[in-house]
């Protein structure tokens, strides 16, 4: 087992490994519990402290539902990944529709932790039945 704290320091580690790349960069944590998940806290914290120079992942994404049949997440991530690769990730409004599509799909819910430079704290988004 893993703690988020030490999750998160390896997470950090891992992209400050990635100075050369500039392009969008998101996580996807596809985990049992990960709907409780207390990564980004523990990333935010990293960022806002005086210590830890650290850029966070732009996105997060993880199952809003406690439970998740695995047949059900099969599905959805195959179409999340095929849709993502599309996506122009510094809008949020067309990553926003990705996730209320697949919410409709009724094979699961995904959210989005999305970094916010200006608050300096991450942004949630959980589609919502109409």
């Amino acid at each position: 087992m893993i703690t988020w704290d030490n999750l998160a320091k390896t997470v950090q580690q891992m992209y400050a490994r990635l100075r050369y790349y500039h392009g969008p960069i998101i996580l996807i944590l596809s985990a049992c519990g990960a709907n409780k998940q207390k990564l980004t806290a523990e990333l935010t914290a990293g960022v806002n402290s005086a210590h830890v120079p650290f850029i966070p992942p732009e996105y997060m994404f993880v199952f809003s539902d406690d439970t998740v049949l695995w047949t059900d997440a099969v599905v959805t991530w195959t179409i999340f990944y095929r849709e993502a690769s599309k996506l122009d990730f510094t809008d949020k409004i067309a990553v926003q529709d990705l996730l209320n599509r697949l919410h409709k799909s009724g094979f699961g819910n995904l959210k989005y932790c999305r970094w916010d430079n200006g608050s300096k704290e991450y942004k949630h988004f959980v589609p919502k039945d109409k």
